[in-house]
């Protein structure tokens, strides 16, 4: 098998990254192991009975079933979780797709569904690969940008590159014919502008929107960004948070003040956060447009992680903000049908 050979890498957790040129790559390109040894070893048939794993959007967990549903077809790529492995976690690849591409999803996977930086050693043991076989996926891998190192570690975690992918996988999904009928739907129900949003770097980014027959309010169009701390949907993700994650989130938020009644105190965005995790539902009054009040619920998995905000935004003049509360009963259906219909393509 034809191999190229790449520049040696610096770091202690690989001696040397190897791309091969033909359809397979397998360890007998390794300069440590001789041809004989060949295919990698810790590797096993998938048997009747393995368990393909239920895996959706939280923290970047979407990128997986969207890959799979992208290359599935032509590379016949399957992650099974073994009965006698699953208390562990451990996931591993099918035996009879042990390609680069399979061993390259292999690791995305593992990566992505782990909370936090990865240690290659972790990758190996739970993909089944060599270690000197991970190693040389992470650096490949590394050099692409689709993972990265850990400040001050030799761990890694999703790097730019995955995670830019994951949110065009995400955003494509929400923007479907389905999901947008639902939200067409939604939007006539209740005569006011809808929208569906999600969360990428401290901004919801709003992903689809239907108009209602009132020209006034204030639409999000697909693409437009807006702060988490001053929109509804974007308290519903801050409410998702455990409290660790939610002090990290709030030590890089800059509580800029976008109209007189935005929340600028941090003790009093946490306050509102806790009752939105009581409440299920969040709300926004007048903090990012004025004249504007609006309130979210959440989009979960079946995890019931969050993954999205379906929100409704409505002139102060037609509704005032103690009376939002009332759009909840359609919202909440809509967003149940929004679920079952992702749930469908998990």
């Amino acid at each position: 098998m034809a191999t190229i050979s790449l520049p040696r890498w610096t770091t202690s957790s690989s001696r040397l990254a190897w791309a091969c040129a033909g359809p397979a790559w397998s360890d007998a390109a390794s300069p440590r192991k001789s041809p004989a040894k060949a295919p990698a070893q810790g590797l096993r048939r998938r048997k009747r009975g393995d368990m393909i794993p239920p895996v959706f959007f939280h923290k970047m967990e979407f990128i997986i079933p969207v890959f799979r549903m992208i290359c599935g077809a032509s590379s016949a790529i399957s992650y099974v979780r073994f009965p006698a492995q699953l208390e562990r976690g451990r996931t591993r690849m099918d035996g009879k797709g042990d390609q680069p591409l399979d061993r390259a999803f292999a690791v995305l996977e593992f990566v992505l569904t782990r909370r936090g930086p990865v240690a290659a050693s972790s990758i190996a043991d739970a993909t089944g690969l060599p270690p000197a076989t991970a190693h040389r996926m992470i650096a490949q891998l590394e050099a692409r940008s689709l993972l990265k190192r850990a400040l001050g570690s030799k761990k890694v975690t999703a790097g730019p590159r995955l995670i830019s992918l994951g949110m065009s996988a995400v955003e494509s999904v929400f923007s479907s014919d389905d999901v947008h009928a639902v939200l067409v739907r939604l939007a006539a129900k209740v005569d006011e502008h809808c929208h569906v949003g999600i969360v990428s770097e401290l901004e919801v980014r709003y992903t689809d929107s239907a108009r209602s027959s009132r020209r006034s309010g204030l639409l999000f169009e697909p693409g437009r960004r807006a702060p988490v701390y001053c929109t509804s949907i974007g308290k519903c993700f801050l409410a998702s948070l455990s409290p660790e994650e939610l002090g990290q989130v709030l030590g890089d938020l800059k509580l800029a003040a976008h109209t007189p009644t935005t929340i600028t105190s941090r003790s009093a965005l946490v306050a509102q956060v806790e009752k939105v995790r009581s409440d299920g539902w969040a709300s926004s009054n007048e903090e990012f447009t004025p004249g504007v009040v609006g309130c979210a619920v959440p989009l979960r998995n079946m995890k019931r992680h969050f993954i999205a905000g379906l929100g409704v935004s409505v002139p102060a003049a037609h509704c005032r903000h103690d009376e939002i509360g009332r759009f909840l009963p359609d919202l909440r259906e809509a967003a149940s049908q929004i679920e079952e219909l992702l749930r469908t393509r998990e």
